[in-house]
């Protein structure tokens, strides 16, 4: 009879031992994936916000000022056609410089920089990542603009890279848009 409740008490032990390390493995997988899940929700309302900030006074008038110029009709039917970049960039250039007569180099400047910094936002934002905000909702709300400033801007920025001591200037979201095959590109050389 001993030997016989010294067996059952091996297989109960054994029983419990394999139960409590499933039961742990269990749990981490579960802690895992709230946490993951945490994570992402985090990332998106982290971006959610950088967008909201997005939408301010200050930096929509900068916006406003940066696209007022474009909504001339001809200036727009031209920014859709090929071979028209070199038109594009020296009405860009023309609105923008010389600095002593306009501030909207500020406005440029403000908005790059903002841009590179939502680029930031997302740099290695991958489903593992550290990154601090959603990459596809920075990218929706603020992608198609962001191609769009490089695009029509893009020789009043060369001009702040080379000769303002500004050489980083909207390199981070260009990059990410580069690198990013879902957006198409709207310049048209």
């Amino acid at each position: 009879m001993k030997d016989r409740i010294g067996k059952n008490w091996l297989i109960i032990k054994s029983s419990l031992e394999a139960l409590s390390y499933v039961s742990i493995i269990v749990g981490i997988v579960v802690a895992y994936n709230s946490y993951s899940r945490d994570r992402a929700e985090e990332r998106v309302s982290n971006a959610l916000k950088f967008i909201m900030h997005f939408q301010n006074n200050e930096m929509m008038q900068s916006r406003m000022e940066l696209q007022r110029p474009w909504l001339d009709p001809t200036r727009a039917r031209l920014s859709n056609k090929a071979g028209s970049a070199d038109i594009i960039n020296q009405i860009a250039t023309t609105i923008i410089f010389p600095i002593e007569e306009k501030d909207t180099v500020s406005d440029l400047i403000r908005v790059m920089d903002y841009l590179d910094a939502a680029a930031s936002c997302v740099a290695g934002s991958d489903e593992d990542s550290s990154s601090v905000c959603d990459k596809s909702v920075i990218l929706d709300h603020l992608g198609e603009f962001a191609d769009s400033m490089l695009c029509l801007y893009k020789a009043p920025i060369e001009e702040l890279r080379t000769n303002f001591a500004m050489p980083k200037l909207g390199t981070k979201m260009e990059a990410l848009l580069n690198d990013e095959p879902s957006v198409n590109s709207t310049c048209k050389s």
